[in-house]
Order: structure tokens, then C-alpha cells, then sequence
């Protein structure tokens, strides 16, 4: 089965059922002893503008020389914002952060030693500099999730979408299958 990172009964992973059903699909293409590993699903507005603080906050104390338009230019190149020209894949229910576990549920490495290649590096989906036995793993999680129809965003080896508008823009359709859902629906999450 597909598993999730976060085993906390009261927290809820929020996805579009064709998603869900694609995923559960691409499970069953992995290798005997492969499993998903769920990390993140839908965020709503409100949990993306609270993680836009955190890493500002976290960037200021870390470079107190940025100024807040640098800041703000810097995250913006890292997150998806809520007032982005297309709604952010993980608000539409579209996309997920997954990754490969073992048997067990635990995480399988996709990423060595930060000291041997800079993490912004290896956040590439083909790092050409990763050992072959990391680049194969990757390869494995890639290769059942396109075949089921998903997009990786190529600057994150986890970020996988299904019908959201980044998905339609690299895929060359006009329109997205998704967009946001009604607040009403997540306003205790």
C-alpha cells in the first residue's frame, strides 16, 4: 500500500480522487520491496502564506543583508504563492510530494551526504552528479508515476503533479483539470 509520512491519526492528507487512484496504480508498477512514500499533499492558502513567514523569517536571521524585496524574490522561487498568475499545484489537490520507502514504511535515500554535493543540487530530479545506485532509485519513483500520467517538476525529484495548471502548461494543454477547491471545504485545516 501507499504509505505517509505523517502517522498522526487526526492529520489528513487532502487529494483529488483521480490522484489518489493514479498513485495507488503506480504502486503497483514499482519493484517487489518498493512502496510511495506520501510527504505532502494539498496546502491551503492560508498554510502556504504561514510557510512564506517561516522561511522569510528564517532567511532574515540567516542573512540579515537581504533586503525583504530579496527575500521575498528568493522565496518566490522556491514556493508556489497563492498570488501566482496560475493557482500553486498544491492547492488544487494536484500535487504531491512523494517519495520511495522500503517495506517497512521507511524512507529509502534519494540524497547523500550534503558535504559530497550541495543540496541545491541534488534537489534536481537527474542530478547528474548522484551515485548510479541513487540516480536508479529516482528513476524507479519517475518512472511509475509518468507512466500514470504525472509531471515532475524537474527542480525537485519529489514534486509530482496530475492535472493542475503547471501540469497543463508542460503537458501543452489549454486548460488544467483542476483548480482550487472551495475554501469552505478546508477551513479547519
Amino acid at each position: 500500500p501507499v504509505k505517509t509520512e505523517k502517522q498522526v491519526p487526526e492529520k489528513k492528507f487532502f487529494l483529488r480522487k483521480k490522484v489518489v487512484d493514479k498513485i495507488n496504480h503506480a504502486q503497483g508498477l514499482l519493484p517487489k520491496g518498493y512502496h510511495l512514500l506520501i510527504m505532502d499533499v494539498l496546502r491551503t492558502e492560508n498554510m502556504i502564506w504561514k510557510l512564506y513567514r517561516n522561511y522569510f523569517e528564517k532567511k532574515r536571521k540567516e542573512n540579515p543583508e537581504l533586503s525583504d524585496k530579496e527575500i521575498d524574490l528568493w522565496l518566490r522561487n522556491l514556493l508556489a504563492m497563492p498570488d501566482d498568475p496560475a493557482p500553486p499545484g498544491h492547492m488544487t489537490g494536484g500535487a504531491v510530494d512523494i517519495v520511495l520507502a522500503d517495506s517497512e514504511g521507511k524512507k529509502i535515500p534519494l540524497e547523500i551526504d550534503y558535504e559530497n554535493i550541495p543540496k541545491e543540487e541534488q534537489k534536481f530530479t537527474f542530478c547528474p552528479k548522484l551515485p548510479k545506485e541513487i540516480a536508479e532509485k529516482r528513476k524507479i519513483l519517475y518512472d511509475a508515476l509518468t507512466r500514470e500520467g504525472f509531471h515532475n517538476y524537474s527542480r525537485e525529484y519529489w514534486h509530482y503533479s496530475y492535472g493542475d495548471p503547471y501540469w497543463a502548461v508542460r503537458r501543452k494543454n489549454k486548460v488544467a483539470i483542476y483548480g482550487i477547491p472551495s475554501k469552505e471545504l478546508f477551513e479547519e485545516i
